[in-house]
C-alpha cells in the first residue's frame, strides 16, 4: 500500500496508523470500474468452482446476478443432497 498520511497514533497507542480520511481517499482511488470488474470476475470464478451446478451469468455485466431462490430450486438441491 502506498504511503498514506498518518495520525500520531491510534486508540490502542500504535503509532503510524493512517487517518480515516486518508484510507477513504485511498479506497476511492482503487475502486475504479476496471478493478471492480476484475474483482467480479475473480469472485465469479471462485463461486463457480465452489458450486459446479451454478449457471453462468448472462445479460448485462453491469447488472448484479440474481440467484434462483425459489422453493423448487431449494427442494431440488435438498433432494440431491439427500441422495448422496
Amino acid at each position: 500500500m502506498e504511503n498514506l498520511p498518518t495520525d500520531s497514533e491510534d486508540a490502542a497507542g500504535n503509532p503510524g496508523v493512517p487517518s480515516d480520511e486518508a484510507l477513504a481517499a485511498y479506497i476511492r482511488s482503487k475502486e475504479t470500474d476496471e478493478n471492480l470488474e476484475k474483482l467480479a470476475r475473480a469472485l465469479g470464478k471462485e463461486l463457480q468452482a465452489k458450486d459446479p451446478d451454478a449457471q453462468p451469468q448472462t445479460g448485462n455485466p453491469g447488472q448484479p446476478h440474481v440467484p434462483d431462490l425459489s422453493f423448487e430450486k431449494f427442494e431440488e438441491k435438498r433432494r440431491r443432497a439427500g441422495d448422496q
